[in-house]
C-alpha cells in the first residue's frame, strides 16, 4: 500500500525490496552510477546498512529518521572510498511550518494522503500497535474525543 501511495504521491518508481534487488534496481535506473541521495527515513540500522550500497560515489546518505542506538556498524570503508557524504540529525521543522501551511491553504500540498486513521486519543495505545504492525500509516489523535 506504501509503495502504490509513493506512486500517487508523483514518486517515480517504488521498489518492492522483497520482490527485486533494490541494488540492482537502483543500478538500473541509474545507469550504474548508484543514486544521488539516498534517504533512511525508517531510523532502523539494517534500513542504513541497505543504503550504503545504494548511493553513487560522492552521492549523500541523509538520514533524518531517528535513532536511539549509541552506535551502529557500518561499511565505513565502503563510504570513505566512495566519498559519500552522511547528513543527519532532527530535522529543524520549525523553519519549514509556516512555508507548509501556506501550501496546505492554497491547496498545493494535501497532508490527508498519508493519513489512514483518525481516533480519539483515548485509543493512543490501539493507534500505536496500528502503526507498528503496518495496518497504519498515519493516525492523528484527537484529544477530547
Amino acid at each position: 500500500d506504501r509503495l502504490a501511495q509513493a506512486l500517487e504521491m508523483g514518486a517515480d518508481v517504488a521498489i518492492n525490496a522483497s520482490e527485486e534487488d533494490p541494488l540492482d534496481a537502483v543500478a538500473e535506473l541509474t545507469e550504474w552510477r548508484g543514486a544521488d541521495i539516498v534517504v533512511d527515513a525508517v531510523g532502523h540500522p539494517d534500513a542504513l546498512r541497505a543504503a550504503c550500497p545504494l548511493v553513487r560515489a560522492g552521492g549523500t546518505i541523509s538520514i533524518p529518521g531517528a535513532y536511539v542506538e549509541d552506535s551502529i556498524e557500518l561499511p565505513f570503508g565502503e563510504l570513505w572510498l566512495k566519498g559519500v557524504t552522511l547528513q543527519m540529525g532532527v530535522a529543524n521543522v520549525i523553519t519549514y511550518m509556516d512555508e507548509v501551511i501556506a501550501l496546505i491553504a492554497q491547496g498545493r500540498l494535501d497532508p490527508s494522503a498519508t493519513i489512514s486513521h483518525h481516533m480519539p486519543l483515548s485509543q493512543a495505545a490501539e493507534a500505536y500497535k496500528l502503526f507498528e504492525s503496518r495496518e497504519a500509516t498515519k493516525v492523528v489523535l484527537a484529544p477530547g474525543s
